[in-house]
């Protein structure tokens, strides 16, 4: 069975979007980030797709939902199965509202209202049909209280014959008028009918004749002014083919300039993924369960989303990349095993590689180019001797070691984690499953002074290991760690803190973030190159 959603946007132009799904298919329901021109902004903001296809680019997953057919004759409901992360949603009753979460049942025609983080929001209503369903449209007797029955219905039979007597009465007395003339004169009923007959074809003939001739006394009048007309149109038309020829050259330029940025944007996206190098670490330090064709196959399509979700935000972000140069000087540090892309990562959203920074967040004090945390420059930091007061992260050189040889350590805990014959995770997505975790380590807590904090190969190594039995795969072969696009987009993966190994309550959706926030931006530091230098230089 298929059924037909509707979803409407009052405030926006076009008001509606219609999607057909057929039963068992979830849907997907997106809002687009603002970024539009200011003559533009009464464009709708939402669209509706199937979950398996591409999240449109720059948009924000508000939920996915699941049709459920209900009994025959009534119309199905919908349930939530997912909620984005970065908006709130609310169900607009009569009389209150409700946040929308996983596992809520939605009627046909609910309201919503969608709260972006920029506090942007957005009005919207879903409504369903389906076949084998009426609507309120298809139910009879809209109004209050239904349709009634006449009452007394045999009361008022008696006036049907008068309305027929009513029709024929005239036709009866004109019949009489005329035997009576054919009695006066002698005519006979056949004779009466036949001049009847003529007298009829005799009008009818004229009255075409004149119709005839005043047709073409007014043809004769609109062929003169339809001359005219085509004269207008003619030159009309040349001046419209004109200007349409001119905005077909304007549109193809336009189209080839939008086409040439995509597909700059693509390359530079897929160069800064680095996955060969991915996949080349992965089966050099996780032997053959990361290069099963299992693996291989749950590879390609994790790799394709970050890749998509890299190239939508290429299109809307604009970091500084004025000190990028500080942190890129030291690529060395990075040697044959970890991409360029880690040189980019910062914990805090809108910093690349900031100059003395140091900042306390959540209890947490990071500091550096990288927002190295105590805790890491602890454990893996060289021993120098600084003088009192002097914070020895914000040395370029000194945080760089410390920041790669820690990588390198997540990364071997992760690829030798204990997780039997399942590979850890999918082999083009070591690296960025490696700066996830370490984003959610350096952002762990040392309490007591750091007395009881377990080292980092540990506590990543049991995460991992918690994780497999936690998730059960559905395929044979499935990597424990699911795709890093679908935590970014909003799934839920957590692991249990102890004493040793305190892990923040966001601990992997916020390292998904900003290891794909590291990567692209990668790839907008390697197009900036490209193009002459960054948009400061340009400035």
């Amino acid at each position: 069975m298929s059924h037909t959603i509707h979803i409407y946007e009052p405030q926006s132009t076009p008001r509606q979007a219609t999607i057909v799904i057929e039963d068992g298919q979830p849907l997907a329901v997106y809002v687009l980030s603002d970024n539009l021109a200011e003559d533009a902004r009464e464009l709708r903001s939402t669209i509706v797709r199937k979950v398996q296809q591409n999240p449109p680019p720059n948009s924000v997953l508000l939920f996915e939902l699941d049709v459920r057919t209900a009994r025959k004759g009534e119309l199905p409901t919908m349930r939530v199965l997912k909620v984005g992360s970065q908006a709130v949603i609310e169900l607009i009753r009569k009389d209150s509202r409700g946040r929308i979460v996983r596992g809520t049942d939605l009627k046909s025609g609910a309201r919503f209202e969608a709260t972006l983080r920029d506090l942007r929001t957005v009005v919207f209503s879903l409504e369903i049909e389906s076949e084998g369903a009426l609507g309120l449209g298809g139910v009879a007797g809209a109004r209050k209280g239904g349709s009634k029955p006449v009452g007394g219905v045999f009361n008022v039979m008696f006036l049907v014959p008068n309305v027929v007597e009513t029709i024929k009465e005239p036709l009866s007395k004109f019949a009489a008028v005329l035997q009576a003339l054919g009695k006066k004169f002698g005519l006979s009923r056949q004779m009466i009918s036949m001049s009847v007959v003529m007298s009829g074809f005799i009008l009818g003939a004229g009255f075409f004749a004149y119709k005839q001739y005043s047709q073409k006394q007014g043809l004769e009048e609109e062929l003169e002014f339809a001359l005219l007309a085509k004269e207008d149109a003619v030159a009309a038309k040349n001046i419209a083919i004109g200007a349409e020829q001119i905005c077909r050259e304007q549109r193809k330029e336009l189209t080839k300039q939008l086409d040439e940025v995509e597909a700059a944007r693509r390359l530079h996206a897929e160069n800064a993924m680095s996955t060969l190098l991915s996949q080349a670490v992965a089966r050099e330090a996780g032997g053959a369960r990361m290069t099963s064709d299992e693996a291989l196959t749950f590879d390609g399509p994790a790799v394709k989303e970050v890749h998509e979700i890299v190239v939508a935000q290429m299109g809307v972000q604009r970091e500084p990349l004025n000190l990028a140069t500080i942190c890129m000087s030291h690529e060395n540090t990075l040697g044959q095993d970890l991409p360029p892309y880690m040189l980019a990562y910062h914990p805090i959203e809108g910093e690349l590689c900031p100059d003395q920074f140091n900042v306390v967040e959540a209890g947490v004090d990071m500091g550096g180019p990288w927002g190295v945390s105590k805790r890491v420059a602890k454990e893996f930091g060289a021993r120098v001797d600084v003088a009192d007061g002097e914070d020895v992260r914000l040395n370029d050189r000194w945080s760089a070691d410390t920041f790669t040889t820690a990588l390198r350590v997540v990364v071997d805990a992760i690829a030798t984690a204990d997780t039997r014959d399942r590979p850890p995770t999918a082999p083009g997505q070591l690296h960025g499953w490696s700066l996830a975790f370490f984003d959610a380590y350096n952002r762990m807590p040392s309490p007591a002074e750091g007395a009881m904090d377990r080292p980092a190969e540990e506590c990543i190594a049991e995460a991992v290991k918690e994780i497999s039995g936690k998730y059960v795969p559905a395929e044979p072969g499935q990597p424990v760690l699911p795709p890093l696009g679908l935590v970014v987009s909003g799934e839920q993966i957590k692991v249990t803190p102890t004493a040793g190994c305190p892990w923040p309550q966001d601990a992997l959706a916020h390292g998904a973030t900003a290891s794909v926030r590291a990567i692209t931006q990668m790839a907008l530091i390697e197009q900036a190159i490209e193009e002459g230098g960054s948009d400061d230089e340009e400035g």
